[in-house]
């Protein structure tokens, strides 16, 4: 973590958030319309093409499943691109997904893996996307997060980890961190605090 390589994947994709931010903010309503359900599929066709991928390369299917919180924030985003006016999904992308994919750009798991490799890439543009079509609709006073929203988040994401636990500790998995800190040292800290 921290490498030259991290370093510039995390320039890299501050310079594609920023990008798609301010481009967000220049366009029209029906501009921003595009651009949300754009994005909104290229995640969705992205995580499906990661599904392909583990598949046709026999990687073990059960770590790839999309069951972690930034793949709830891919059916969230595709949701709200259809739907922008709600006020839940909103609250739960500021408080919940957007801390989620900034900790996995920051802190990422795929230090294990060469910085230029199919998992790495997927990692690293999968949160930046997720991370800029969030920052693009608040830098355009489209996602104003509120108390309630905070409360709201923790029930959203809390119900859901329940049966992902279980789901673990049957099949030895990890997902949404719940069985295991993976070394990653925020998640280790709060591992060790809780």
């Amino acid at each position: 973590m921290f490498s030259a390589p991290h370093l510039i994947w995390l320039f890299l994709m501050a310079l594609l958030i920023t990008v798609f931010a301010v481009r967000y903010c220049r366009r029209t309503e029906n501009g921003r319309d595009n651009m949300r359900k754009r994005m909104a599929l290229f995640l969705i066709l992205f995580e499906l093409f990661k599904q392909c991928v583990a598949g046709l390369t026999r990687a073990p299917a059960a770590g790839t499943l999309p069951l972690e919180i930034c793949s709830f924030a891919e059916y969230t985003i595709l949701a709200d691109a259809f739907w922008p006016k709600n006020r839940i999904l909103k609250q739960l992308m500021a408080f919940a997904f957007l801390p989620a994919a900034i900790m996995a750009l920051s802190f990422p798991t795929v230090t294990a893996y060469p910085p230029v490799s199919f998992f790495a890439i997927h990692q690293f543009v999968l949160h930046a996307g997720i991370a800029a079509y969030i920052i693009a609709r608040y830098a355009a006073g489209e996602i104003l997060p509120r108390y309630f929203g905070l409360w709201t988040s923790v029930l959203m994401i809390g119900v859901p980890s329940v049966p992902i636990y279980l789901l673990n500790l049957i099949f030895g998995t990890n997902f949404m961190f719940l069985t295991n800190h993976s070394n990653n040292p925020v998640l280790k800290l709060l591992w060790n605090l809780s």
